[in-house]
Parts: C-alpha cells; structure tokens; sequence
C-alpha cells in the first residue's frame, strides 16, 4: 500500500482551486473526511464518491460553485456532516 492510500483526511480548503472534484479521491480507502472549501470548484459531485466506505466524519464543499444533482448515495454513507451550504445548487 502506497503512502497516499492511508490518508485519513484531505483539506484543500482556501487554496484557489478551480475545475472539478476529483473523482480519483474514490479511490482512498482510509479516507473518513473531505474537505474543499473556499474555492473555485464546478461541476457535479462525482457519483464515485459513494465507493468511500470509510467516509464517516463528512464531507465539507462549501462556497464553491458546484451545480448539477446532489448523489443520492451520499445518503447512504452514515455520514456525520454534509456542508454543500453556499453552491449554486437549488434547493427545494
């Protein structure tokens, strides 16, 4: 096993990113939390994030530009938090 695949937690917050989420973040079998908050990120959440088993603490998107459909498998997770809060999802 590789360094990389026994990270627990990735923080990119305030870091100016753009583009989209990377969806090979699926492929990190300790990870428990995600958070990329503050940036410039587009798109859709990938729908490989719900293959993250082990994603318990949450996951942290906020005040980015993400759109599209919300994964309904991020329900299925058993996480303890979600912050999409301040996207350009529409809520109803």
């Amino acid at each position: 096993m590789s360094r990389i695949q026994t990270l627990v937690t990735i923080d990119f917050s305030y870091n100016k990113l753009s583009g989209e989420l990377p969806s090979s973040i699926s492929q990190l079998p300790n990870l428990v939390r995600i958070s990329f908050n503050d940036n410039y990120l587009s798109g859709s959440i990938p729908e490989t994030y719900r293959s993250i088993s082990n994603l318990f603490t949450g996951i942290s998107l906020q005040r980015n530009q993400l759109s599209g459909n919300i994964p309904a498998t991020l329900a299925k997770l058993n996480l303890s938090f979600v912050d999409l809060s301040s996207n350009m999802y529409e809520y109803y």
